[in-house]
Order: C-alpha cells, then structure tokens, then sequence
C-alpha cells in the first residue's frame, strides 16, 4: 500500500498542469433522415476536461473492489498506467516512450468484433458494445448502452440533438469491465497517436477508442474518409509496419460501403491523426 500510494502521490503531482475531458457522439435532430456523404455528430466534447488525477480517482470509484485487498491488483495496474498517462500529457516523456520510434512498428491487429450502430447517432453504444464484447466476450444491445443508465445517448441535448460524450464513454468503458483502465489522453503527435494504438495492442491486447472529425475547419473532407461528419466515435485495432497505416473497425462504415461487411478497414496515419485532431477533444481513449 506504501508502494502505491508514493505512485498515486506521483501521478497526481504530475498530473497538477493537465486538464482534459472530451465529448465524443453522433448527434440527429429526432426523426431527420441520415445522408449517405454525411451523419450527424455522434461524439461530442463534454466541454469539461479531466486531468489524468480525476480519471484515475473516477475510475478507483468505479471499482469498489479495488479498495480492498483483493482489488490491489487492479488498483496497482491502474496507478501506474496513471503515471504514464500523467506524463504524455504534461509532455514529459514515460520510459518506453521516448524510445518509441514507429520505425520499430510491426504490423499487429486484434479481432475486435463489429457491430453496425442501429441509428445515425449510435456509435457511441456500438462503439462501447465492440470495446466491451472484445475485453469482456459479452456485451448488452446498443439501445440498452444508449439509455440514461449507461451513454445517456437517447436523451435531447439542449440543442435537440441525440449523441455521446466523451466523458461517459470513458466513465462506462471503465465501470463495466475490470480488465485493463482507459484515460483519455490529448494527441499532439503522429507518434503520441501510434504510441496509445500499439501500447493498447500489445501490452493490454484492447482496442483504442477513436474520437473523429473527418471534415477540416473549411468543411473539407478529410482524404480517404468516405463521410462526412463532425463527431465520431469508432475503435483503433491494428497498425501495418513502421506506422504507417491504422486498422478501424468503424460502426458506420456499412451505411456508406455496404460491401464493408466486416467494418474493419485500413487508413493511412496521417488521414486518421487529422480526423483525432479536428474533434473539439483532441484526443483518444486506450
């Protein structure tokens, strides 16, 4: 307990200078039809940003067990993948990271599953449901994620539209399974993006939730991304050698390429890294 306490102390002194939270969702006007070139915003920035000491605190909360002894495990594993989120946000650099070089990227992918998301505004409980389905080989229906119990998606926002936030899908992505602590760090780099995807793939084996805008500050579409949309949530489950493309499994895709069958597709990096960056978020969940 010494131990993990001096590791807390650590991460929440690092963690003094970082601020961040995001919202991410697809979001309708109830009963507007869904363009095939466009859908609506579907993750959204909850305007409120986390520092990596209130993720860490939330997500503790979330595990009561964790306060035990038995809980010591995830409680430890937790701390010290903090300590690490803590640093890339202060832009001080882990061990591990700074001799990151995406020159020593392997292709890697996992199997996470694919579900089509059931609206134009799901793909924060399609999204969840892929995360939870691959950690947890189960998971519940998108309109049960998409409840006030879980994403909240089904409510109006103060606008009329429907979506998630970023900061519940972090909050349920870490209430719900016991495996492994999500943070949602700020991505300022190609190579902070490649870093969060492959520690994700190789040392948790789990998918790294993506937050995107596909359309720059003029409206433009971002190359390769075959929609439009101001807000989406979809999972990061693979890299081709030295980084040079990203792997989706993308609960949108079949409504734009229907012959997608199994929602997964390579992107190139750069195309993805510009769809992180343009969300109000900046930033990713692994």
């Amino acid at each position: 307990m010494k131990n993990i306490k001096k590791m807390l102390s650590a991460v929440l002194a690092l963690s003094m200078a970082v601020s961040m939270s995001t919202y991410t969702v697809f979001a309708k006007a109830e009963g507007e039809e869904i363009p095939q070139e466009s859908i609506p915003m579907g993750a959204g920035f909850s305007g409120e940003r986390l520092s990596i000491e209130e993720q860490l605190n939330m997500a503790l909360a979330q595990h009561p067990s964790a306060l035990s002894d038995d809980g010591d495990d995830y409680r430890t594993k937790a701390v010290e993948k903090a300590a690490v989120a803590s640093t890339m946000e202060a832009n001080i650099q882990p061990f591990g990271f700074s001799d990151f070089s995406p020159s020593s990227i392997t292709q890697k992918t996992i199997a996470v599953p694919y579900y089509k998301q059931a609206n134009g505004y799901y793909c924060g409980p399609a999204t969840l449901k892929q995360t939870l389905q691959y950690i947890n080989g189960s998971s519940l229906s998108q309109s049960t994620y998409a409840s006030k119990s879980y994403l909240d998606t089904d409510t109006p926002k103060s606008n009329g539209t429907y979506f998630t936030t970023d900061t519940k899908m972090l909050s349920n992505v870490n209430r719900l399974q016991s495996r492994l602590t999500y943070y949602q760090n700020t991505i300022d780099s190609k190579n902070k993006l490649l870093y969060y995807i492959w520690e994700d793939l190789t040392t948790y084996n789990a998918p790294t939730i993506l937050i995107i805008k596909t359309t720059d500050s003029k409206g433009n579409r971002i190359d390769e991304w075959s929609y439009s949309t101001d807000g989406h949530f979809l999972s990061g489950v693979g890299v081709k050698a030295k980084g040079t493309d990203i792997r989706v499994t993308d609960p949108y895709i079949q409504y734009k390429v229907p012959a997608e069958t199994d929602g997964t597709y390579w992107m190139e990096t750069e195309n993805v890294y510009q769809a992180v960056i343009n969300h109000p978020c900046e930033a990713v969940q692994w």
